[in-house]
């Protein structure tokens, strides 16, 4: 998986975890975006504001 692949998957995470909140004005920031090309795999947190 490529990195430009892995990064449209996460602005699909990121519509799903808004989706999911449900609450106007929510807003979910990416603090961290990590990719381990050996393993392809990637790691992303989030940090949600009320």
């Amino acid at each position: 998986m490529t990195v430009d692949k892995m990064k449209e998957q996460l602005e699909i995470h990121k519509e799903r975890i808004q989706k999911y909140l449900k609450i106007n004005g929510a807003a979910v920031v990416l603090k961290d975006f990590s990719v381990d090309v050996s393993n392809e795999m990637y790691k992303m947190k989030y940090e949600v504001f009320l």
